[in-house]
């Protein structure tokens, strides 16, 4: 009812449908909203499962308030979460509280580093959009733009329960952390060769597992050998 209304008021298309629950049939009309999820890294941690959720529901499109919908306690939450959702189908702001990094509930209140994460991240989301319009007209075929590694193969045991990684659109291998005060992680690499998007000439072949560091202002993400880097030309 919702859609047709809009299409009624804005016959061009420019415009879009959040949902925050739905049944059968929503898939076609709305992209979909995670709800109030607790300003936690456990909520942060629900949110990366819920995302993948979506997408073998059929949902193409999902996001989730960044640092969540309550105000976060950790500045860690936080900074992971900007970085979660600079890869996912939603990158936005929301809740109650106070979610800016230059206005924190946590101390310092204004609070540099996290503005040149929030600064960093905002502005990687802003050079990908080629790359993720491209990834979203999936979207009229069903296909999500977050896809759960189990997508690649579902035959391959290797990749069935990997909740604490994605791919980003067809080329981009994002394994976000959700911790407080985690600073290493194993990434698992699918088969194939993948490249680091923040240094290329870091490169790994999969099918294998390997513990990277993760600073705080630093999220995994690798892209397929011989795709093009979403962030070329911009």
């Amino acid at each position: 009812m919702h859609r047709e209304a809009l299409e009624a008021a804005i016959p061009s298309g420019d415009w879009v449908l959040i949902a925050r629950a739905g049944y059968s049939g929503t898939q076609r009309d709305a992209i979909v909203w995670g709800g109030d999820i607790p300003g936690t890294d456990l909520g942060l941690r629900s949110a990366i499962i819920a995302q993948q959720r979506a997408a073998f529901l059929g949902f193409p499109i999902w996001g989730s308030d960044t640092g969540g919908f309550y105000e976060f306690k950790d500045r860690d939450v936080f900074a992971r979460w900007i970085e979660f959702s600079a890869f996912s189908g939603i990158m936005e702001i929301g809740g109650t509280g106070s979610h800016a990094p230059w206005d924190m509930p946590t101390e310092p209140r204004f609070d540099p580093e996290m503005i040149e994460i929030y600064r960093f991240y905002t502005a990687l989301r802003a050079r990908m959009l080629d790359y993720i319009a491209a990834a979203g007209a999936g979207a009229a075929r069903g296909l999500p733009l977050v896809r759960p590694l189990a997508f690649l193969d579902p035959e391959d045991p290797q990749l069935q329960d990997r909740w604490d990684e994605f791919l980003f659109g067809p080329d981009l291998l994002v394994a976000p952390v959700w911790r407080k005060g985690q600073r290493e992680r194993e990434v698992f690499f699918p088969p194939g060769r993948w490249r680091s998007l923040w240094d290329e000439r870091i490169v790994q072949a999969g099918p294998s597992s390997v513990r990277v560091d993760v600073p705080l202002d630093f999220i995994p993400v690798y892209i397929r050998e011989g795709a093009v880097s979403p962030l070329a030309g911009r």
